[in-house]
């Protein structure tokens, strides 16, 4: 992998990797504050019951408003994982969720959304199932250092 540049700012560290993609990352946390113009991005339920979990972080943090399941709220990204009765997703459900966020992020370039590690907590998956998910992501998608591991494996 190659580094091609790292940011720090406290216990938020930023950078991007340029081979083989193109990503931007963040690691560091628990993410409880964000530079301006940051957006939270947690998994959330159809539901929009911020009860647990990063979704708990974003509703007391970052402004999710509770019942809003998918979408911006506040400075924070709902992206769900869960349905209505709080079951998890299938990952093709889940990819089609990440697909509309990631062309939601692409119109909002003065944006920084930071990616928690969406599905990897309570949804119970790996971050090998949900990084492929966002391989398309844009440079104002930082994707938790996770998912930028599991997608520069050389397998």
């Amino acid at each position: 992998m190659g580094l091609a540049q790292k940011v720090h700012r406290g216990d938020f560290s930023t950078g991007s990797v340029d081979n083989p993609g193109a990503w931007s990352y963040w690691e560091g946390g628990p993410l409880r504050t964000l530079p301006p113009g940051h957006v939270f991005t947690f998994g959330s339920n159809l539901r929009g019951a911020h009860g647990k979990g990063a979704a708990q972080v974003a509703a007391l943090q970052f402004g999710a408003q509770y019942g809003v399941g998918e979408g911006l709220t506040g400075r924070a990204y709902a992206l769900p994982t869960k349905d209505q009765r709080i079951q998890t997703l299938p990952l093709a459900a889940i990819a089609g969720h990440v697909g509309r966020f990631l062309r939601f992020a692409a119109t909002r370039p003065d944006l920084r959304f930071v990616v928690t590690e969406v599905g990897c907590g309570l949804a119970g998956y790996a971050p090998e199932d949900i990084a492929p998910m966002f391989a398309a992501a844009g440079p104002n998608v930082l994707l938790p250092r996770a998912f930028i591991d599991a997608l520069t494996v050389v397998g």
